[in-house]
């Protein structure tokens, strides 16, 4: 009716969204608290800013702020994760598909 995002989305895009801010220092936030960027020598596909993704067996490590951002971050296509600025990141991110990373489709 009023095609609003469900708030898993809008969590979603704000966990991206924050993460984005950390590794642009657009925060005073030490991105390498959160994150450790993947550095590899082969060209990947998808976005050339992949964050490693840590292995965890306990929940509250799964569903930290981090862990989540890293598993949507990593899905992002190149012109969305490379975006100069954080208005054409938002804008370009409200035309990603990120139904993967959701639990509850709509």
């Amino acid at each position: 009716m009023f095609n609003l995002n469900t708030l898993e989305r809008r969590r979603l895009d704000f966990d991206l969204i924050y993460a984005y801010k950390i590794m642009n220092n657009l925060v005073e936030l030490d991105c390498e608290e959160f994150f450790q960027p993947w550095y590899t020598p082969y060209r990947l596909r998808g976005n050339p800013r992949k964050m490693f993704e840590n292995r965890c067996n306990n929940s509250q490590v799964q569903h930290s702020f981090s862990t989540r951002a890293t598993k949507a971050w990593n899905g992002l296509p190149a012109e969305v994760a490379t975006s100069p600025s954080l208005e054409s990141f938002k804008c370009r991110l409200r035309s990603v598909d990120l139904k993967k990373f959701l639990t509850v489709v709509v």
